[in-house]
C-alpha cells in the first residue's frame, strides 16, 4: 500500500520539492521531526520512485507540511486549555469572536481519549504551525496577581497529530503547560472570588494528579493490582492523560517527559521543595502497559457511551452461584430419616 502510493506520487514530488524549497525549512524543529517521524516513509518513497530524486529533495528540504503531501499524509494541529475543571477549544474561530465558549466532553474510547469537536486544523509550515499556536495561546485564560502579571489560570494542551493517506491518527505530540499551584496568600487570590476560583481548581488538580501518579508508583512497586483504584476520573487533567500515563492492553506506551519550573529564591523555599517533591515522585513512574484482563476485554466488546462521553457497559449474563444452596431442613429430615429406614 505504501509502495504504491509513494509511486503514484513520485510524478508530483517535483513539485512538492519545488514549495518545500521555497518554504525554506532549514529549521532545527522540522529537521528534528524529519528524523522521528519522516526518515522511514522518506526510505520507501525514494525505493518507490526508482532512483529516488525527487524524495531525496522533499526530504532534504523537509518542511513537514510539503512533505507529508508527496506521502499523501498531513499533520494537524489542536489546542486546548483546561479552566475550571471545563475543557475548551482555544482555536474555535467563532468562540473566539463572540467571546462565549462552550465546554467539551472527553470520551473514553478504551485504549484512548478523545475531546469531542475539537478543531484540529492542518499544518503547511513550521511557521504557520507557529502562528496557529500563537493565535490559540492569546485565547487563554490570564490575569494579573500579586506575583505574575500574565499569570495562567489554566492548564493548556498543544497537539500535533498525524494523518495517514487514509485519513487514520497516527503519532500525537502533546505539549502541556500545567499552571503553577499557588499560595493564595502569595498571590492575593483571596481579593478576588474569580481568582480564588480559579486557584482552587488548579490546586486540586495538581493535587489530584500527583494522587493518581502515588497509587500508580505504589502499585507498581508492590507488584500487584493491589485494591487501591487510581483515581483518574476525579479531574479533567487526570482523566484526560489516563490511557498515557496507564496504557490499556492493545494501547500505545507513550513516552512522558516533564520539565520543572523552580526559583532560586529563599521566599520561594517551600513551593520549590513542593515542586521538587512531585518531581521525584513523578519519576519514580513507569509508563507501562497493563497486563491483559480476559474481563475487561471481554466487557469493551460491548461497551457503548452515554452522553456525556462516559462508557456503558452492558449487564453480562450472571455467573451461576458456586454457593451450596440452602436446603429446606424439615425435607432434609424427612430425606435422612427415609435412608436410615
Amino acid at each position: 500500500g505504501g509502495a504504491g502510493r509513494g509511486g503514484a506520487g513520485a510524478g508530483g514530488a517535483g513539485g512538492a520539492a519545488a514549495r518545500a524549497a521555497d518554504a525554506g525549512a532549514s529549521c532545527e524543529a522540522a529537521a528534528a521531526f524529519r528524523r522521528a517521524v519522516a526518515a522511514p516513509a522518506a526510505a520507501r518513497l525514494a525505493a518507490a520512485a526508482r532512483g529516488g530524486a525527487a524524495a531525496a529533495a522533499v526530504a532534504a528540504a523537509c518542511p513537514c507540511g510539503a512533505f507529508l503531501e508527496a506521502l499523501g499524509g498531513e499533520v494537524k494541529l489542536s489546542f486546548m486549555e483546561i479552566y475550571n475543571e471545563n475543557v475548551y477549544d482555544l482555536m474555535d474561530k467563532a468562540a473566539a469572536q463572540t467571546g462565549k465558549r462552550r465546554a467539551l466532553r472527553v470520551k473514553d474510547l478504551s485504549t484512548r481519549m478523545e475531546v469531542a469537536s475539537l478543531s484540529a486544523v492542518r499544518v503547511a509550515t513550521a511557521a504557520h504551525g507557529l502562528a496557529l499556536a500563537k493565535a490559540a495561546q492569546a485565547q487563554r485564560k490570564t490575569s494579573s496577581t500579586g506575583l505574575n502579571k500574565t499569570s495562567s489560570r489554566s492548564h493548556s494542551i498543544c497537539q500535533l497529530t498525524v494523518v495517514d493517506a487514509a485519513g487514520k491518527a497516527g503519532p500525537v505530540l502533546m505539549l502541556v503547560d500545567l499552571a503553577g499551584s499557588e499560595r493564595i496568600d502569595r498571590t492575593g487570590a483571596a481579593a478576588s472570588g474569580a481568582q480564588q476560583k480559579e486557584a482552587n481548581h488548579i490546586n486540586q488538580s495538581i493535587m489530584r494528579l500527583m494522587n493518581c501518579l502515588r497509587v500508580v508508583r505504589e502499585k507498581q512497586a508492590s507488584g500487584s493490582q493491589g485494591r487501591e483504584v487510581v483515581p483518574w476520573r476525579d479531574s479533567k487533567l487526570t482523566h484526560l492523560f489516563q490511557y498515557l500515563l496507564a496504557p490499556p492492553n492493545g494501547g500505545l506506551v507513550a513516552r512522558v517527559s516533564m520539565i520543572v519550573n523552580v526559583s532560586p529564591s529563599a521566599g520561594d523555599h517551600n513551593e520549590s521543595t513542593y515542586v521538587m517533591s512531585n518531581a521525584a515522585q513523578a519519576k519514580a513512574v513507569a509508563i507501562v502497559r497493563s497486563a491483559a484482563d480476559p474481563r475487561a476485554a471481554a466487557a469493551r466488546g460491548f461497551a457503548t457511551y452515554d452522553k456525556n462521553g462516559r462508557r456503558v457497559v452492558g449487564a453480562a449474563a450472571p455467573a451461576p452461584s458456586e454457593k451450596k444452596r440452602r436446603t429446606d431442613k424439615p425435607a432434609e429430615l424427612l430425606r435422612l430419616s427415609l435412608i436410615h429406614i
